[in-house]
């Protein structure tokens, strides 16, 4: 068991090294500041400091049992007070789901002792059965392997450029095919009012249309495909689960699977335009799918941007806190990820407990 004083976390703090305190026990943060769901500014406030009491500060922000499950993977020894142990013994550390073995510098590792992290977890997930949903939803800071396979696995991740990359220019090309329609004279929409003619002026309204059914799209997709929970004699539907939004759950700060690999989404866009396709006309049709790729692609790069960025607009700020909260306090609610706007008629909207 490594003993360590304040003098020996100041110095780890001049050579960069991010310490805090919690419960008598030293914590090196270093690797995780700028993957907290607060901000690397939070970390970096509170270095060298006992931060026992403002974890459990309800008022500046309430901390889970996943919040200290994380930072237990970062213990690197026993506080002392003038000679004497200010904490629990180094068995104290473990809890009934974790178990602790000891790196080459000291430090303790916590592992899920349900799956083995060093194979791929796609098939490992299927055997939780009635353990999975409890399991999947308590978060660890770590990367995750899904398939054996290298080519399988490569494109299960996806970095966050790709996304504007391959869907701009599909939001372009129907936009485009939307005008041409729309711009022919031969666009007539038929509605229970009449015949209606369609121009090109119409194209920025069926747009904004097509972006404000993605919002409700996202919502419906999150809420009751994402955070359904599959049932425990299924393993196909866990492996889907898992495969489609678990993961995330389970390593929320992995940079890699935040965003959607185009096969899976393109799967998903081509089943929405079948649904415009049977509601609305062509011209119609390519500017909804036009607004909804925009829309589809707002919603990625701001999923990603409220994990790893750093907002500076109020807007963006509370947008932020209010998607930690869904991660870290309550999973089944607060679905909306680009906005709350569903959120509030469906009943699921988040509120802090001191509200």
């Amino acid at each position: 068991m490594s003993v360590i004083t304040a003098g020996i976390i100041k110095q780890l703090v001049k050579i960069g090294r991010l310490c805090v305190v919690e419960s008598g026990k030293v914590y090196d943060v270093t690797d995780f500041a700028e993957r907290h769901p607060g901000g690397a500014d939070k970390v970096a406030s509170n270095v060298g400091k006992d931060i026992t009491e403002i974890l459990k500060d309800v008022k500046s922000h309430k901390h889970t049992s996943n919040a200290y499950s994380i930072l237990k993977q970062y213990y690197i020894g026993e506080y002392e007070i003038e000679g004497k142990h200010g904490g629990k013994s180094q068995g104290d550390c473990t809890s009934t789901n974790e178990e602790v073995t000891n790196n080459n510098d000291g430090s303790c590792l916590f592992e899920d002792e349900m799956v083995d992290w060093s194979k791929p977890l796609m098939w490992q997930v299927a055997d939780l059965k009635e353990k999975y949903f409890d399991w999947v939803h308590r978060p660890v800071d770590r990367q995750i392997r899904l398939f054996k396979s290298d080519l399988v696995e490569y494109f299960s991740m996806c970095s966050w450029y790709i996304v504007p990359m391959v869907w701009c220019p599909v939001a372009a090309v129907f936009t485009w095919l939307s005008y041409q329609r729309l711009s022919s004279g031969e666009c007539v929409w038929r509605t229970l009012f009449g015949n209606v003619q369609l121009t090109e002026k119409y194209l920025p309204v069926f747009i904004a249309f097509g972006a404000l059914c993605w919002t409700l799209a996202e919502y419906i997709i999150h809420r009751w495909l994402f955070h359904l929970q599959p049932p425990a004699n299924c393993p196909l539907l866990i492996q889907f689960h898992f495969l489609m939004h678990g993961q995330h759950h389970k390593t929320p700060m992995d940079k890699r699977r935040l965003v959607f690999p185009p096969v899976p989404a393109s799967v998903l866009g081509f089943l929405i335009y079948l649904v415009y396709s049977v509601l609305f006309v062509e011209g119609i049709c390519f500017a909804m799918m036009a607004g909804s790729v925009i829309g589809y692609l707002m919603y990625d790069l701001t999923h990603y941007f409220l994990h790893h960025g750093t907002p500076t607009s109020n807007y963006f700020k509370e947008l932020k806190r209010y998607h930690v909260m869904h991660h870290y306090v309550d999973q089944q609610n607060g679905f909306g990820i680009s906005s709350k706007i569903w959120d509030y008629p469906f009943g699921t909207i988040i509120r802090d407990k001191e509200e």
